[in-house]
């Protein structure tokens, strides 16, 4: 606007230029109040900047004094632990070796506490199988527990879990369980095996009691609580496949006489009775040639 009214003004003859000039000149009476609009605004951004520069500089001056308290101070002063909540299902837990376990952390900081600590110790507690450990603000500590599921009994001190781990326990608290035993460092393949095998025996109406394996891989199996089954350690599922294919017919109806069906033979499997089945039988020989002999 000012270089157009300046070179307007140096041609005084031009009255177009005069108009023109006129014209420019009208538009020049509104600037003065721009100008002060604009220098109104300015007064008024420059003391809000200078507003908030301030409580900034009031906000980093107060988080350094708590930041510089926070790592002067004994980290086992600050918001000591006074309540720590647990949870989970249980059954088998002995919940006061936990508590009182858990109990040697109340009183330590918020934020000194270690909480890979707590989680380690509690796992080693036999029958926890997962556990979780969280800080709750300002000054709490939330621990949560999943409880072992025993599957089958491994021996007299010990059980295995769902997830074919062998934990220290009890076991004739569990004599309902079936009972496994192997190589320790092969119970998830002998828990797997066995599954699949109790799945087959279903169909049958068997259930597998006890499934042990010895150090030379032989398979010995105790079906409905008292069949003794010598598997052998050679071609064991085909020797399984003819087990359930004759006891339908050839074993079950005569099982509660029979002491160990053996099928570590290549072609075959020999029957050992029971004592009693063979006493009465040698009984009832006896009479039928004594009657043959009358």
């Amino acid at each position: 606007m000012f270089k157009l009214s300046t070179l307007v003004n140096s041609n005084k003859h031009n009255k177009q230029g005069s108009l023109q000039f006129n014209k420019a000149k009208k538009k020049t009476k509104n600037k003065p109040q721009a100008s002060k609009k604009q220098s109104v605004e300015i007064v008024e951004l420059e003391w809000l900047k200078q507003l908030v520069n301030k409580q900034f500089l009031t906000l980093i001056f107060v988080l350094s004094v708590i930041i510089s308290a926070v790592y002067l101070l004994p980290k086992e002063d600050i918001l000591p632990i006074n309540k720590i909540e647990i949870s989970g299902s249980y059954k088998q837990l002995k919940m006061g070796g936990i508590n009182q376990n858990l109990e040697a952390y109340l009183g330590q900081g918020f934020f000194s506490v270690d909480i890979k600590v707590i989680q380690k110790n509690l796992s080693l507690v036999p029958w926890v199988e997962t556990v979780s450990v969280k800080r709750i603000w300002p000054n709490q500590l939330h621990v949560s527990f999943k409880e072992k599921q025993a599957f089958a009994r491994w021996d007299s001190k010990h059980l295995l879990s769902t997830q074919a781990v062998i934990f220290k326990a009890d076991s004739k608290n569990f004599q309902h369980l079936p009972r496994l035993n192997g190589y320790s460092d092969q119970s998830a393949e002998l828990l797997q095996r066995y599954s699949e095998m109790q799945s087959e025996f279903s169909k049958h109406g068997i259930r597998i009691a006890e499934m042990t394996e010895d150090s030379k891989g032989a398979l010995n199996l105790v079906l409905n609580e008292r069949l003794k089954v010598n598997i052998g350690s050679e071609n064991n599922n085909l020797k399984i496949k003819n087990l359930l294919a004759v006891y339908p017919t050839q074993i079950k109806p005569i099982a509660e006489h029979i002491k160990t069906i053996d099928f570590r033979y290549s072609n075959g499997f020999s029957i050992a009775w029971t004592d009693e089945y063979l006493n009465l039988k040698q009984s009832g020989d006896s009479k039928k040639r004594g009657n043959n002999n009358v």
